[in-house]
């Protein structure tokens, strides 16, 4: 169900990937914002962006 039927840009997390599934307009699971490491998670939420097993906020390199 989309969690605000007027904004394009809002339509929930069907894939529950921490995403929003219409970051660009569309409805689009494949697509729908950046996972750096590739873990299945979207980076804005995840402790980890990197994926080095260190949590963003006790490294000291977050994005490599």
């Amino acid at each position: 169900q989309d969690s605000d039927p007027l904004d394009p840009f809002l339509c929930g997390d069907a894939d529950l990937d921490t995403c929003e599934d219409c970051t660009s307009g569309v409805s689009d699971l494949f697509n729908d914002g950046p996972d750096q490491d590739g873990d299945g998670l979207c980076d804005p939420a995840d402790l980890d962006v990197d994926g080095d097993g260190v949590d963003d906020a006790d490294d000291s390199h977050p994005l490599d």
